[in-house]
């Protein structure tokens, strides 16, 4: 994305067996979002930090989000794991990481 206006989402996914608390598998990703009215979205603080509206950054996280359990459903094809139930995740409940 040089020279456009986006942000960057980054996903730490594990997966753990809750009975023996394997870790049975996890994800890193970063997904990039290029966004066509950043001007509009995004402002800054006194202090240069970048600061986003709360709507958008639900939005950002639950496509995150399912963009990461389509990766997951796509790895776990042909393993154990294949069919594993994964859990519905509000994303108004996620941390919200450093902005720069």
């Amino acid at each position: 994305m040089p020279n456009e206006k986006g942000l960057l989402a980054s996903v730490s996914i594990g997966v753990v067996d809750s009975a023996t608390q394997f870790d049975a598998a996890s994800l890193e990703v970063t997904i990039a979002y290029r966004i066509e009215n950043y001007d509009e979205v995004v402002t800054t603080d006194k202090e240069n930090k970048t600061l986003l509206p709360t709507p958008f950054i639900d939005v950002i996280n639950s496509i995150s989000l399912s963009t990461c359990r389509g990766i997951l459903f796509s790895q776990f094809r042909g393993t154990y794991l294949h069919n594993l139930v994964m859990p519905i995740v509000d994303p108004k409940g996620l941390p919200q990481g450093i902005i720069h």
